[in-house]
């Protein structure tokens, strides 16, 4: 299964960059790493009423469904359009075998740019959310699916020991009944199953009507037309994430305006 793969894969060089950069340095930087304000990802993409749908933007070169997905691949030109554009908050994949992402871009565009950042990632270890930190993420991803709710538990607490915000991923009735004994504050439900990547927009219906009220829903995946994001915005949800929909398009900027422009006007 391509998820098993990825995972065993993030396992791997996460042993590799432990070797050369341990946790206790790693601990040690952070006790001296000057935190952003609590909860500035949150407070980016949680929908105010009366508002409209809150747009996280992606950096995403590749995944393993559709291979290279912009062969132009300008991180940081990205993020300056995506910052013209005033989304609310930008995704950053960092895997880098199966989606070509880096920490790199992560730490580069945070330097340049103040628009919060999520580090989007495969995260199976507290070493990955230090990580993250330090290079510039005010929120991490945590996948339901590839973790239990005592993992899950325990990296909540660390997020907020760090000041670092959590979407908490599902994408099924199962992965929302483990996450909801952890009491998230935010869940992002994700359209797109990770182990067969069959994708769906109506899941986010499906699970939104179980999520307790007052929790931060964002809807993932499966965005492609100005028709989805009307069906987004009108369920409700507080904010949605798109990578594919706008990446895979030359001009970026033409696409988000004929996505959003109904919303946003």
């Amino acid at each position: 299964m391509i998820l098993d793969n990825i995972v065993n894969q993030v396992n791997r060089k996460l042993a590799q960059r432990k070797s050369s950069y341990s946790e206790q340095r790693i601990d040690e930087d952070i006790s001296i790493f000057e935190r952003f304000p609590q909860h500035r990802f949150i407070n980016a993409v949680r929908r105010v009423q009366g508002t409209s749908l809150k747009i996280i933007a992606e950096i995403k070169k590749a995944s393993p469904s559709r291979g290279i997905i912009r062969k132009n691949f300008d991180p940081l030109g990205i993020a300056q359009i995506y910052t013209d554009l005033n989304v609310d908050a930008i995704s950053v994949l960092t895997e880098p075998d199966f989606f070509q992402g880096s920490l790199d871009y992560l730490k580069c565009i945070s330097e340049r740019f103040s628009t919060p950042l999520l580090r989007k990632d495969f995260i199976v270890d507290s070493y990955q959310i230090k990580e993250a930190l330090l290079n510039g993420a005010s929120a991490v991803l945590l996948i339901a699916s590839i973790l239990s709710a005592e993992q899950l538990r325990n990296f909540i607490t660390l997020c907020d020991e760090l000041t670092l915000d959590y979407i908490l991923e599902v994408h099924d009735e199962n992965d929302l009944n483990k996450a909801l004994k952890v009491n998230p504050a935010v869940i992002g439900i994700n359209n797109r199953d990770l182990k067969t990547f069959h994708v769906d927009i109506r899941t986010t219906e499906r699970l939104k009507k179980n999520v307790p009220a007052g929790t931060v829903i964002i809807g993932e995946s499966g965005v492609h037309t100005e028709t989805d994001v009307q069906y987004l915005n009108d369920l409700g949800i507080d904010a949605v994430l798109i990578g594919e929909g706008l990446m895979k398009y030359d001009d970026v900027k033409s696409q988000f305006h004929s996505l959003f422009g109904v919303i946003k006007s």
